[in-house]
């Protein structure tokens, strides 16, 4: 009845499935998503300069509880260090999951 997308990323030559996130934080994502806006969405110098602290901890957040919700079973310490590690590479999968973006 309920169709809900979730995306497939490779990171190392894993694949990875990316589940939305719960309405408990979609909030904090689009939050993330103003605090980064810029207009040139291709300009990383721009992007990065607009990396405070407090975004960076904004995605974090976003990206572990994505992971979490993926991955239920994995300990939370060492899913939290994979996403430390891996970011960057998650942030536009997770964006592209929660806003139902199929292409």
């Amino acid at each position: 009845m309920f169709e809900i997308y979730e995306n497939t990323i490779e990171i190392e030559g894993e694949n990875y499935i990316i589940k939305p996130l719960s309405g408990k934080y979609i909030g904090l994502l689009f939050e993330v998503i103003k605090d980064l806006d810029v207009e040139d969405k291709e300009d990383e110098k721009a992007i990065l300069q607009k990396l405070s602290a407090d975004v960076i901890a904004k995605l974090h957040e976003i990206c572990f509880q994505t992971m979490k919700k993926s991955y239920p079973e994995q300990q939370d310490d060492k899913l939290s260090d994979w996403v430390s590690q891996n970011l960057f590479n998650l942030v536009k999968p997770i964006v592209k999951v929660n806003i139902n973006n199929k292409q």
